[in-house]
């Protein structure tokens, strides 16, 4: 097969082909070679990269800080070349060069970007390319970068992270400003808009993943349900306390509030009944709901009590005889004052045989155990050091009998642990219950707090102080949740007012809506559905927004860069501009 080179192109024939066919295939060559444009090849500038047409959002968004940075650099070697441009020369002339040509291919990419994007019928806000801005590696980088050299304040770190991002962006437009003042311009705009993300990734991250206090925490465990000025801190706290003064509305949310009072006392019951494996009946409150308790605890200690037994001899009689010596008791007339009750209170109790050994049943040791006890409340309150050292005493006597029968019952040890606590709850609860403020038995979270301070047979009551008697942690955190503050109706009028609560209700249309709402908010359901809406989020949730919290400083103010900066792009106005 003849092959002939015609106009600089190979062509294959299966016959031979005459001069003039030759001739006519040429003409038809050189016909379509200039019908075709031409496109002048242009030198592409250092540093420069081929990446076709540019039509993908996302991709042109991960091409934006590349091509600023390749805008930078020819300029930074310019600078660095002449000295800072004291001493121009061959070199920095080049490097000049490369950067005017670097800002034409930005400039040409934008242009050839944007119209394809028209052409697709894209307007508005470039999600896909404000995407790939935020997601690039490269603000990433800058991001942690700058998080590591600003220490110190968040808000800092924001507006650091927020103007290094802006001046991650390509210019494309140097029809008015120079390039300097636009790149100025760009960190600027990132500057203010750093602490503005900052702030928006936080608010979504507690959103996502919800601060729960301790004192929250606490109360739903005890099931109690929160109302919406108890969710959201102490200000709509006192606006809620005050709105209960208001007519129509004001009766939903106290219901909700005493329906909490009930909660919260089969809480505290509960707590101490499931130490023994029961629950208090749902109908039973009040008087009833101790008298129930004491039932249970009594029944559960005297079935436990009949399966042991304990055993006096030499061994436990030589730890009892080192209690006297071991108290800091310093006077002998109350040293013996100690001897004459520990004869009285154990010894007396106990018939032992010539070896000086004596076993009785677990309900005299029971029996020992409350005489013990009730001296040593009596010594605690007294005001006299030397009664508190007494008491003091006792108590370490107490707890060597009560570590000796466990390890002579170890089947019903463990058993007897959980019996002991749950009757010292019963002795807080039985106290808060008596109290003059408690009506019909049902006790107030001051109540307990009162009694729990009581009841604390630690010196000088130095274990309420601590924080550390039995039930504070839980009487401390529903005071602070669900009690009252004292100024709360002052505090609520005033907050209320501020928040323009009282024009609103004035507006019959909001009236209305508040009449309607307000029973459906604090009804049982409703509450438990603010609840969930509040607290209850899927584990992936819960987890992005511990991320948005952790890294707002960072990522929240890398996107607001981008965002404002894509802004200005679109719009062609300055952002912030009008609040000034």
């Amino acid at each position: 097969m003849p092959v002939y080179l015609i106009e600089g192109k190979k062509v294959r024939s299966e016959t031979p082909l005459s001069d003039a066919e030759i001739d006519e295939i040429g003409a038809e060559i050189r016909a379509s070679q200039q019908a075709a444009p031409t496109v002048p090849t242009q030198e592409k500038p250092m540093g420069s990269v081929d990446t076709g047409d540019i039509t993908s959002g996302f991709l042109m968004g991960i091409k934006d800080p590349i091509t600023a940075g390749a805008q930078m650099l020819p300029r930074g070697l310019e600078t660095l070349t002449s000295a800072g441009g004291m001493y121009p020369n061959v070199v920095s002339s080049f490097f000049a060069s490369e950067a005017a040509k670097m800002d034409a291919l930005a400039r040409e990419e934008e242009q050839k970007y944007q119209a394809s994007r028209a052409a697709q019928g894209g307007e508005g806000f470039d999600t896909s390319r404000l995407a790939g801005n935020i997601l690039n590696p490269a603000n990433i980088a800058v991001g942690v970068r700058g998080a590591q050299l600003l220490r110190g304040s968040p808000v800092l770190q924001a507006a650091g992270t927020g103007a290094a991002a802006g001046t991650l962006q390509p210019v494309t437009d140097m029809s008015e400003e120079s390039f300097a003042a636009q790149k100025a311009t760009q960190a600027g705009i990132g500057g203010v808009a750093g602490p503005v993300g900052m702030a928006g990734a936080q608010i979504i991250g507690r959103a996502a993943s919800p601060l729960v206090t301790q004192a929250e925490k606490t109360m739903r465990e005890l099931g109690i349900t929160l109302t919406p000025g108890q969710m959201l801190g102490k200000q709509a706290k006192a606006i809620e306390e005050f709105a209960q003064n208001i007519p129509l509305i004001g009766s939903f949310i106290s219901g909700a509030r005493e329906r909490q009072l009930f909660q919260f006392n089969k809480g505290i019951i509960n707590r101490t009944l499931r130490k023994v494996d029961e629950t208090l009946p749902d109908e039973v409150i009040g008087r009833d709901a101790v008298a129930y308790t004491q039932q249970v605890v009594g029944r559960k200690y005297d079935e436990v009590l009949d399966k042991i037994t304990f055993d006096f001899d030499k061994s436990v009689a030589s730890l009892l005889e080192k209690i006297i010596p071991a108290s800091k008791i310093p006077s002998a007339a109350k040293k013996q004052e100690l001897s004459d009750l520990i004869n009285d209170l154990v010894y007396s109790q106990i018939p032992v045989d010539d070896t000086g050994r004596g076993i009785i049943s677990g309900q005299a040791f029971k029996n020992i155990e409350t005489a013990v006890n009730d001296k040593i409340g009596k010594y605690s309150r007294s005001t006299n050091p030397t009664d508190l050292d007494i008491a003091d005493a006792l108590s370490d006597m107490l707890k060597t009998l009560r570590n000796t029968l466990s390890s002579q019952n170890p089947k019903q040890a463990q058993q007897l642990k959980k019996i002991n606590a749950a009757y010292a709850d019963l002795t807080v609860m039985e106290t808060a219950a008596a109290n003059g403020g408690a009506k019909n038995g049902v006790f107030t979270p001051k109540n307990y707090q009162s009694a729990v301070r009581m009841r604390d047979q630690s010196r000088r009551k130095r274990a309420f102080a601590a924080g550390r008697a039995r039930g504070q942690q839980v009487s401390d955190d529903a005071v602070e949740i669900l009690s009252p503050e004292v100024a709360s109706t002052v505090e609520g009028r005033v907050a209320m007012s501020l928040a323009g609560g009282y024009g609103a209700l004035q507006n019959p249309a909001v009236a209305g809506a508040a009449l309607i709402a307000t029973p459906v908010i604090y009804s049982k359901g409703g509450l438990k559905a603010l609840e969930a809406i509040a607290t209850k989020r899927p584990d992936i949730v819960r987890k992005m927004g511990e991320v948005f919290k952790k890294r707002s400083s960072r990522e929240g103010s890398i996107t607001a860069a981008e965002v404002m900066e894509e802004y200005r792009r679109q719009s062609g106005e300055m952002p912030f501009e009008g609040a000034r």
